[in-house]
This record gives structure tokens, sequence and C-alpha cells, in this order.
């Protein structure tokens, strides 16, 4: 029987012939193709299934999915939505078809949005695997195949378990990553299978392909590249492109890139940028000068080595293609990097991995690498994925809930301004009861400003805090400077309203919440807002009729309730007061008793 891989492993001198063939009758159970299938997907469940608890985050989430009817469903008019929103700069009609099939499946679940993110990832892990396998195959034809799914089990492994995954996987919004990965795959696997293929079926292959990569372009468009990552694979490893002449052959490899060039150049695209930017980029800062020689010293120490490791260069040429349209030359926001930008970037390091795998099972067998340093090898490599699936396991974590978020990202990024925003907004959403929440919000609403000063946004944050901490004029100032924010949120408006109406300045809150009214015309707290207004303007029937379409539209409200007692006591309608008073004794006591002992009635 010729040796496997495990057998290289596990037996050594010493070891009776006995325990050899039972161990090389296990190998070769362990290496057969459809185990390391098993294998990766139950590794990357076992990783990522605590993910399965997590909820719905405020970061794009409740945006996309929570507060976004038009998306539930496959019926025409959910899918004329799907094929023509740009939904907050993105165009990625069949991710939305996915979260449409969710809805229909699960409801607003989100385990199950969950669920479907995590069986995209385990299975691009499995298609990772096969592609893989071919490029070490190509790389090192003479390897045997059970040396080759080595190779390819531990680069799978290295891609699907490593910490950088979890936000693409945890985060719901990212399902365009991890479906736009799998038809990435799916075109990358089909194009190398075209590459030993001839005639019709080479073309059949190919045109496969390109319908992969338009699919994966209406998932998200980050894949725009691939054409260009086609040629690097082309010259490293397929040895397609050997020498960079003209040649006839050359200009056929290069002419059939030229439906991947049409498809990426026809669909949208959206450019996403994430950790935040400093307020002033200077490249002379240490951090991008330092990181500017890096990239130099690594780009001509890899040119100057690609005649003896071709690999290494086309591994970084890959990284810099995917990254390019994200890298910062064309940027939007306000962030510098995503975790999730490394999904696509990193595969040829995973790659590289498993051709390290692949040399050192080679050098054990011939001798180069001794026991005692393949042991240790492979056991050190054990460990590092280990470590890889814990952190991963708890970064996955971090994504559970708003709370454990914006507690984390604070607390790992300091410096980030957004942060500091999202977390005083979570504090003071979470914990009306004044004052200690509203002066650790408070807190950080100004380590915002203070971090970024041309931000206008977190204004918005310290004026709520400042008017449930009873500071309206304060509240005033600081929520004039959140109008200058775009787009201007609706509860800006109705909170400068509500700090104006607290001034007693009925007249200059009127217009606010009346626009806030108008952004949505469902919104019950603003359209109480704008009948407290109304009503101390003296407009008692306007005032009533306002506060009677809020309770109308949220009839267990209490905010309705309130401004209906409040404003038929003033138009000195008693039976009426009593009435609204009795439903709201029977709906919220605690507010029905705050409103008679602060209001003597």
């Amino acid at each position: 029987m010729t040796p496997t891989l495990f057998d290289e492993m596990i037996t050594g001198r010493g070891v009776t012939a006995v325990a050899a063939r039972a161990r090389s009758r296990i190998a070769a159970v362990v290496i057969r193709e459809r185990t390391i299938v098993l294998a990766i997907v139950l590794a990357v469940t076992a990783v990522f299934a605590v993910g399965l608890r997590n909820e719905f985050v405020q970061w794009d989430d409740h945006t996309n999915l929570v507060d976004n009817p038009l998306f539930r469903g496959l019926g025409p008019r959910q899918l004329a939505w799907m094929f023509t929103t740009t939904l907050m700069g993105h165009y990625i009609p069949l991710t939305w078809l996915t979260f449409g099939l969710d809805y229909v499946i699960w409801g607003m679940q989100p385990a199950g949005y969950h669920f479907t993110n995590l069986v995209l990832h385990a299975a691009n892990a499995v298609l990772f695997y096969w592609v893989a396998k071919r490029l070490l195959r190509a790389a090192r034809p003479a390897t045997s195949e059970t040396t080759l799914r080595a190779g390819a089990a531990v680069a799978a492994l290295f891609f699907a378990i490593h910490p950088l995954r979890a936000e693409s996987v945890a985060w719901v919004t990212e399902r365009r990553d991890v479906l736009s990965a799998l038809l990435f795959f799916t075109c990358i696997l089909l194009y190398l299978r075209a590459a030993g293929a001839r005639g019709p079926r080479r073309r059949r292959l190919l045109a496969v392909s390109v319908a992969a990569f338009a699919l994966a372009m209406l998932a998200k468009s980050i894949v725009m590249t691939l054409p260009l990552l086609l040629v690097v694979l082309d010259w490293y490893p397929l040895g397609r492109l050997r020498t960079l002449r003209w040649s006839r052959e050359a200009r056929r490899i290069l002419l059939e890139k030229l439906p991947f060039v049409a498809v990426a150049i026809a669909l949208p695209m959206d450019l996403s940028p994430l950790y935040e930017l400093p307020s002033r980029v200077d490249p002379l800062d240490p951090q991008f000068l330092a990181a500017a020689i890096a990239v130099t010293l690594v780009s001509v120490t890899l040119v100057g080595l690609a005649r003896r490791w071709p690999a290494g260069l086309a591994a970084w040429a890959w990284y810099a293609i995917v990254l390019a349209p994200v890298g910062g030359l064309v940027h939007a926001g306000f962030q510098l990097a995503h975790d999730r930008y490394s999904y696509l970037s990193c595969l040829p390091f995973a790659v590289l991995v498993g051709g390290g795998v692949v040399w050192l099972i080679g050098a054990r067998r011939a001798g180069t690498v001794r026991s005692p340093l393949f042991a240790a090898s492979c056991t050190a490599l054990s460990a590092l994925l280990t470590a890889f699936a814990v952190l991963t396991w708890l970064q996955v974590q971090v994504w559970a809930d708003t709370t454990s978020l914006w507690t984390h990202a604070t607390f790992a990024t300091p410096e980030c301004s957004i942060c500091h925003d999202n977390y005083g907004a979570l504090i003071v959403n979470l914990s009306p009861v004044p004052p200690h929440p509203q002066m650790i919000a408070i807190e950080h609403f100004q380590e915002a400003l203070a971090l970024k000063p041309d931000r206008d946004k977190p204004y918005g944050g310290l004026g709520l805090a400042l008017i449930e901490l009873g500071h309206p004029r304060e509240a005033e100032a600081a929520l004039r400077r959140a109008l200058n924010s775009r787009p201007i949120e609706l509860g800006v408006l109705n909170n400068l309203g509500l700090a104006l109406s607290q001034q007693k300045r009925f007249a200059e809150a009127v217009p606010y919440l009346q626009q806030a009214v108008a952004m949505d015309t469902h919104n019950v707290v603003a359209r109480a807002n704008l009948a407290e207004a109304l009503v101390g303007l003296g407009r008692l029937d306007e005032g009533i009729a306002e506060l009677r379409r809020a309770a109308a539209e949220e009839p267990f409200a209490a905010e309705p309730r309130i401004g209906l007692v409040l404003a038929y006591r003033r138009a000195g309608n008693t039976k009426e007061m009593r009435k609204q008073l009795t439903i709201l004794r029977q709906l919220h006591p605690a507010a029905a008793r705050d409103v008679v002992a602060k209001h003597r009635l």
C-alpha cells in the first residue's frame, strides 16, 4: 500500500507492523474526500453555531431589515423593490432575494437569518477546499492526491475559522459577503476546470463561470476585480502566461477575460468603507508612513523573488487587487477598514499555508525534515488552528446584540468617534431614567466630538440626553448643530421641537415637529409632541385631532393618552378627560398615577 499522509504523521521507527497497518487503515478513512468535507463543515459549525443566538444589531441591520417592510416576501411588489433599490448605496438584488426567502421561512426571527449566513459560510469553506486543491495541484503537479487533500484542508480551515471571518458571518447585514463569495468560489472553480478542458466543454465551463460571476456581482460588487485575479492565476500557478510577451496564446488567454470585464462594467458598483479614519489624514503620519514603507518593501522583495517563489508574488498581487476598490484611493464614509474586507483578499495566504503543509509532507517523505521537527510543526499548526477557533467563537459573540457590539467597540478602539457616538445613543435609548445613564452617555458623546470635531451627528444624541436631564436650552444648542448632519434625522427634528416646547416657545417648535411628522406619519411620539405644541399655542382642536390620530395609530401607547388627558382638561371637557384617564389607568397604571400627582387631577 502506498504510504499516506497520516502514515507519515504517526508512523516512526520502532512502531510495530501491526500498529502501522492499523494506523494506515485509519488514515485511509480520515483522508477520504467526503470525510474531509464533513470535517470542514463540522468545524465551521462548531465555531459559528454560537451566533445562532445573536440578535439583529443597530448597525445597518435595523435599517436593512428590522425597520424595512419592503423586503418581506417574494411577491411581485417585493421583487420589483429588490431589483430597483439602492438602499444604503448598494445594489444587491440577489442578496435581497435571500433575505426575502428568509422572511418567508423564518419571519423576523434573527436565528433563521444567522443560520443562512452560517450555511453559506460552511459551503464557502468546502468550495475553497476544492479551489485550493486545484491550485496546489497546478503548483506541484507531481504531488500525491493524499498530500494535496491535506494541504487544501488546512488552507480551508485557515480561511474558514480565522477570527477575521466573524464579522462577515455573525453580522446579518453582511449576507452579501458570504453570498457573493459562494458565487465567487463557484466562478473560480469552474474557470480552473475550464483551464484544463478543450473544445465545447471548455466553452461551456467558461460560459457558466461568467454566469456565476454575474450573479456574484448581483450579490455584492466587491467581486468586480475577479477578471484581474484570473490573470494572476493564469500567470501562477496555472502557468498559462509564463512570460509577458504578447504571444498568440497570451492574447487568447487575455481575450477570454473580456466577458468577465463586460459583466464588471455593466453591473452597478458599491464601494463600502470601515476602522475609523482620523479627522486629518497625513501621509507622513507614522502609522501611514510605516504601512507605506512595509508595502513597498514587501512588494520589492516579492518581485525580486518572483522566479524562485512565484507563489508569494501571486498571493500579494491577489491581495492588492481585491483591496484596490476599498483601499482608500476611492473612499467614502468615516472608516479606514473593515474585517470583512479580508474575506476574499486573504484567500491566497490560506493557500500559501496549505502549500507549506504540502512542502512539509514532501520534505518528511524525502527525509530532509526529521520526525521530531515534523511532529512539532504539526503540533504548532494544530495549536494555531485551535487558537483561531477559540478567538473566532469569542468574536462571534461580540455581535450578539447592540449592547455587546458597542461596548466591545469602545473598549477595543477607544479612538473611534462613531463607536462612542453609537454607545452613547445606546445608553440613552436603553436607560431613560436620569441622571446617571445620561451623564455617562454625555461623556461618550463629548468624547466622540473631541475625536472628530467636524462631525455633527453626535450632537443629536447629546441633545436628547440633555433633554432627559432637564436642560432644554443646552439641548436646543446641541440639536441645532445636529441639523447640519445629512441626512437630517427625524429624531433630531422631534427632539428640537420638544426642547423648544419645554421652553414654552411653541410657535418655534411647531414647524420642526410638523417636518418630523411629515417624514414618518406613523411616528406616534412626534405626533404627540406636535399636538402638545399646538395645545400650548391655544390651538386645542388641532392638538386634540393630532392626539386622536396618534391614539388610533397605536392604541396602547401612553404618550397620546397622556396628551389627551391634559388637552381635554385645558379645554374644560371634564367628561372626555376622565374617559381618557380611565383608559390610561387600564393601559399604563404607573403613568396615570404620575399624571394625576403632577397635575393634581
